[in-house]
């Protein structure tokens, strides 16, 4: 989302669009990278690999809907404040 991690924080309303369409295109490029690994295991007849842990989907869904809420009630994200 081009943020830097931290305990506390704001996103302003007019900033949600561009930080909620960051965040999908990171979870979707983390998902294609993922699904061409797997082909290329296939492809070479090795065990396809598994996802280990939580993915960044999984991650990054609360705090998308969180942006979502935010940008629909016309409020800034705010958090740890």
């Amino acid at each position: 989302m081009g943020r830097e991690p931290a305990a506390q924080g704001i996103v302003e309303l007019e900033s949600l669009p561009a930080a909620i369409s960051a965040l999908e295109r990171g979870v979707a490029d983390d998902e294609a990278e993922f699904a061409r690994l797997q082909l290329e295991a296939q492809e070479r007849g090795e065990p396809v690999p598994q996802r280990q842990g939580i993915s960044l989907r999984q991650r990054a869904w609360p705090l998308l809907e969180l942006m979502r809420r935010s940008h629909a009630a016309g409020q800034d994200m705010v958090w740890g404040v």
